[in-house]
């Protein structure tokens, strides 16, 4: 099997690089241009991995292809440097005479025009940033780390969050009332002495709601007209209670508040919601039988 060569950048090799890359790792290479971006080093790493490299050809930053070559991945390539010979006419148009597209490219590169040839490649062995700070960085660094470990405290708040909406999950189910005409009825099922059920409760009982011993749920009855208000109230006195865990949870680890309506979004996204509305109402084919079981109108709030 041919040797494999990763090749990341905007520009296409040209014949010449194909030409030495040929003559470095066979006639049977294999380029593999890459056209995607990767979230991470180790995300391009795993690429490199997957992909079986030999060599890795990437227009990047030297102190990360450095960080790379240094891990256990990056030591089983060959990492390589284009070597180019400046022309002296400066930025030069692909018609003029002495422009060799088979190994010339012309530009702005790093912000100069520059008219380059391309010479071979090269192997990088090491490479050293001499650096003398001018500043006193230690404090920025630390506010650095405290804002990682604010990361890792937050993944603890929004754990507790998810386990939370566990518990706070409600039912409501509608169904055609076979007693009145112009109302629904209406079954609504939570955890008892959960944060939710000390919200809905005297909201249940003020609308006329009674608690079912036997099913255990509360049920009543909901105007037609009057539906639509009776679930945007619902929806409030989740979003209060919502609003109120977030907060709780974000506090016990003294992370600041304005996380809030983030650490909810993405705690309900790995939930599913946190209210299951099960409408019967609007499907004639269900019928009107409050003991309806069916799944048709299931709705995540």
């Amino acid at each position: 099997m041919g040797k494999v060569v990763v090749w990341y950048s905007k520009y296409e090799p040209n014949e010449a690089q194909i030409k030495h890359l040929r003559n470095i790792y066979g006639e049977d290479v294999t380029i593999r241009k890459v056209k995607r971006r990767f979230e991470s080093e180790e995300q391009f790493l795993r690429y490199i991995k997957r992909n079986k490299a030999d060599a890795v050809y990437a227009v990047l930053p030297l102190e990360i292809i450095k960080r790379m070559m240094e891990t256990d991945i990056g030591k089983g390539v060959d990492w390589l440097w284009a070597e180019f010979v400046e022309m002296k006419d400066g930025v030069r148009s692909e018609m003029d005479a002495n422009f060799d597209p088979s190994k010339d490219s012309t530009g702005y590169f790093f912000g100069f025009g520059q008219h380059r040839r391309f010479i071979g490649f090269s192997k990088i062995k090491d490479y050293q940033l001499v650096r003398e700070p001018l500043e006193d960085f230690e404090k920025v660094e630390e506010e650095i780390a405290n804002e990682e470990s604010y990361e890792e405290l937050y993944e603890e708040a929004k754990k507790e969050m998810v386990e939370n909406i566990k518990d706070n999950k409600t039912l409501i189910v509608m169904v055609n009332s076979t007693k009145y005409s112009d109302k629904d009825f209406v079954s609504v099922q939570f955890n008892k002495g959960t944060a939710v059920f000390e919200q809905l409760r005297p909201m249940l009982k003020e609308m006329g709601f009674t608690f079912n011993s036997k099913k255990k749920q509360w049920e009543g009855f909901v105007v037609k007209d009057k539906k639509e208000e009776f679930l945007k109230a619902y929806r409030e006195v989740i979003v209060t209670v919502l609003e109120n865990m977030g907060t709780l949870a974000l506090q016990k680890r003294g992370l600041p508040e304005n996380l809030t309506n983030r650490l909810v979004k993405e705690a309900l996204s790995e939930t599913k919601g946190m209210v299951k509305l099960r409408d019967f109402t609007k499907d004639e084919d269900v019928g009107k039988d409050s003991n309806n079981k069916g799944e048709k109108g299931e709705v995540e709030m």
